[in-house]
């Protein structure tokens, strides 16, 4: 189980789905097999439920197997099943289906396997083979995965359990009305993610304050120790310009090359830790920006030089449940102030681009369209288009082909 979710952290507040894994243990005990499919983001509940459902299975005529993969695990082929099965002398489909067939011998059985998005490619596909054989007998498949890293055998695999007539779970952000009124602030703080919430209540009950309390502050940032490190060291940067901010604004903050940048702001939009807005981008948990900003108080970085999207006068309260303000009007983020140009660069010269002009000129270089660069990077296509026509003037060049020729001729040099 990863650190980015602990058990008990969303067991109080995901009766219905614990309601249907019930319904299916029901089932499974009367001899109908079926699987299973939970989605959901890093703190979600997918580990909680899983470890209830094993747990209430357990008191059960059923044979129980639980195994988690990890980041390593898709380097050795059917080590997560390995492990589910207890048996590293399993090397091939056929013999993992054989073993479960003889499971099924001797009555019901249950399999469990979290973080599938870190499972094996020959695992995947003993796993479809597997929910092909639920269909007939007494075996129950509960699988469950985060959205992030985006995998295509993965997504095939999705497709085809679906056809097989997987049931899907995809575990929402919490809500008032599942939590209660009176934690209301909180979930709006948290984005609703149980693992989040769970912690801020658990230490705002002894010590509220304007302030997260210290420990706090780190128990949240090391919820982000599964992400890779160049998605953590920009999601840091990220939370020195407030709450809501421009890709271009990041793009200047950030000590991270333009393809890595944009592959992290991917990841971490996939994972649910960051949003698009109309604006740009934002956090989706506030708290957890207020953690990354307040465990780096006093850390100079180019970014708290700039303006942020956050009023000055905004302070993060996190109160006590049941302090709660009455009616309290939502505090939104204001616009930034307009900043002052740039000091002037020389013409016609890879020196005069901005980072972000760089990133761009690099991207057209290498063959990417307009709409293609505004994917990758979050940006409407219009701001692309902008962009593209600055690098063009700064340049001194007429079109597309003329600025893959200069690029090859020369190395471009980042503004910094």
């Amino acid at each position: 189980m990863t650190t980015a979710e602990q058990p008990g952290a969303a067991a109080p507040w995901r009766a219905p789905e614990l309601g249907l894994l019930q319904s299916r243990l029901e089932a499974l005990a009367a001899g109908t097999g079926g699987s299973l499919l939970i989605e959901g983001e890093p703190g979600s509940g997918r580990s909680t439920l899983l470890a209830a459902t094993a747990e209430r299975a357990g008191t059960r005529a059923t044979t129980v197997l639980f195994a988690a993969a990890d980041e390593l695990s898709q380097h050795f082929g059917l080590l997560v099943l390995q492990d589910a099965l207890n048996d590293p002398a399993l090397t091939s489909v056929d013999q993992v289906l054989g073993r479960v067939t003889d499971l099924l011998s001797a009555g019901p059985v249950l399999l469990i396997l979290d973080d599938l998005q870190w499972a094996d490619e020959t695992s995947l596909l003993t796993w479809y083979r597997l929910a092909r054989l639920a269909r007939s007998r007494p075996l129950l498949l509960i699988g469950a995965l985060r959205p992030a890293p985006a995998r295509e055998d993965l997504a095939q695999l999705r497709r085809s359990l679906v056809r097989l007539g997987t049931e899907l779970v995809t575990l929402q952000p919490l809500t008032e009305a599942v939590v209660g009124p009176a934690a209301a602030t909180l979930v709006e703080l948290t984005g609703g993610n149980a693992a989040l919430l769970a912690d801020v209540l658990a230490a705002v009950s002894t010590a509220p304050s304007a302030r997260l309390p210290p420990g706090l502050a780190v128990t949240l940032e090391r919820r982000l120790d599964h992400l890779p490190v160049r998605s953590r060291q920009l999601l840091r940067t990220a939370a020195l310009l407030g709450e809501h901010f421009t890709f271009a604004e990041l793009a200047e903050a950030s000590e991270l090359a333009p393809a890595d940048r944009a592959a992290a702001v991917e990841q971490l939009c996939a994972l649910g830790l960051l949003a698009e807005s109309p604006a740009g981008l934002h956090f989706r948990h506030p708290v957890l920006r207020a953690a990354l900003a307040q465990n780096r108080t006093g850390f100079r970085h180019r970014a708290t030089a700039r303006p942020t999207r956050t009023p000055p006068g905004r302070v993060l309260v996190v109160p006590p449940p049941a302090q709660r303000a009455p009616e309290r009007p939502p505090v939104r983020p204001q616009p930034a102030p307009e900043r002052p140009l740039l000091r002037p660069q020389p013409a016609h010269d890879w020196a005069a681009l901005t980072r972000a002009e760089t990133g761009i000129a690099e991207l057209v270089a290498e063959g990417y369209t307009n709409a293609d660069i505004a994917a990758r990077l979050y940006v409407s296509r219009r701001t692309v288009e902008g962009h593209v026509s600055h690098v063009l003037a700064k340049l001194g060049l007429r079109s597309r082909v003329e600025l893959a020729r200069d690029a090859g001729r020369r190395k471009p040099v980042p503004a910094g």
